[in-house]
């Protein structure tokens, strides 16, 4: 019989991966229906913060750019990453995180879109990975994970939507979630990598 204590974890790029350690119908019984309101605060980029670029939103960057720009997936504004130019291939990297109060026992819903713009010049390679993870003593514990490698004959000027429902429901003792986009760019001088991001949105399942 499995201890209740007992939660057996895979570990995949320094994340832990949640799965539940007990029997189907206990981890059934966990989840109930939580109404479908949007937890994300300014998913859509287009309030500027006082502390920060975007209101609710914190941003890190190795090497890249973030700013508001114009071409939205909906609404007026969007998230713009840009690589800065280097003179040797090196990875180019964008966090832009949000930590989001949520209700133990509910499923998560994590959409959003983005645009890889432009390769630029001289590409080797780029990636999104949106994750939705809360913190625990043996470190970040993933709920949702989308990961999208882009080459350069992806690049253009459309949105692509991404979707994905967590597989078990917010454990008992998880009470607040972070959803983060971290984006890795490599390039070297000439014109710079672009992604657009919009439209997020986390939901309960």
């Amino acid at each position: 019989m499995t201890n209740k204590n007992d939660k057996p974890r895979l570990v995949t790029n320094s994340v832990i991966n949640y799965n539940c350690p007990y029997h189907n119908s206990i981890c059934e019984s966990l989840s109930r229906k939580c109404p479908p309101i949007e937890l994300v605060k300014n998913g859509g980029f287009e309030i500027l913060g006082l502390t920060s670029l975007f209101e609710g939103w914190e941003i890190s960057t190795n090497r890249a750019l973030v700013s508001q720009h114009t071409i939205p997936y909906e609404g007026k504004f969007n998230a713009e990453i840009v690589s800065e130019p280097t003179e040797m291939a090196q990875d180019k990297l964008a966090i832009i995180k949000q930590n989001i109060p949520v209700t133990p026992g509910c499923y998560l819903k994590l959409s959003y879109a983005d645009n890889f713009f432009s390769a630029g010049t001289e590409f080797f390679f780029a990636r999104v990975q949106a994750t939705v993870y809360y913190a625990s003593s043996s470190g970040p514990v993933e709920l949702i994970k989308i990961e999208t490698n882009y080459d350069s004959t992806q690049e253009g000027n459309k949105y692509k939507y991404h979707e994905k429902t967590s597989d078990i429901p917010i454990p008992p003792e998880v009470d607040v979630v972070t959803v983060q986009f971290l984006f890795t760019m490599n390039n070297v001088n000439g014109l710079p990598i672009i992604f657009y991001l919009d439209g997020v949105s986390l939901r309960y399942a």
